[in-house]
């Protein structure tokens, strides 16, 4: 894990609770990656993964298994809808915000267009 904070491209598996409104993350946990830092705030920002529910503006995720076995496991989609701010100082804390390892090149050009295109 990289020093307990997110550099951009890392991927969590981020519990509702590490989250400023965990009520918009939906499950319990979910894999989230580090689409931006921000360096003088107390949070980051998390683009989710998501396996159901996939709408217009999400995009594929493959299964990447060489990250994480079980919860980068199967196939899903990266969506901007629901972009969350992830507290700094619970990232990396077991069952809190577990650092999962960092996207693959081409998972992280999905994941980057996906967060740069929130606002069409």
């Amino acid at each position: 894990m990289p020093d307990g904070e997110a550099k951009f491209g890392d991927v969590y598996w981020v519990n509702k609770d590490a989250t400023e409104h965990p009520t918009r993350v939906g499950k319990p946990v979910r894999p989230m990656a580090c689409m931006a830092e921000r360096p003088n705030d107390t949070v980051w920002s998390g683009l989710p993964r998501i396996t159901s529910d996939m709408k217009s503006g999400d995009q594929p995720s493959r299964a990447m298994p060489e990250v994480h076995p079980t919860r980068l496991g199967e196939s899903g989609w990266w969506t901007a809808r629901y972009i969350h701010p992830v507290h700094k100082r619970v990232t990396g804390v077991a069952r809190v915000c577990e650092y999962l390892g960092e996207l693959p090149t081409e998972e992280l050009k999905v994941a980057k267009a996906v967060y740069r295109s929130r606002y069409d």
